[in-house]
């Protein structure tokens, strides 16, 4: 997963964006066979 996540804020970087990665419980629903890992947000 780390990898893969390093991947997308570099692919972002690449095209100007700022990101933040944040690994606090977002209040979202999601299925039980999921697991919240972190959320990218763009600035």
């Amino acid at each position: 997963m780390g990898i893969a996540l390093c991947h997308f804020v570099m692919g972002l970087k690449e095209l100007g964006k700022q990101t933040v990665i944040g690994v606090s419980d977002p209040g979202i629903s999601i299925p039980e066979d999921a697991e919240y890992i972190a959320s990218v947000k763009l600035r």
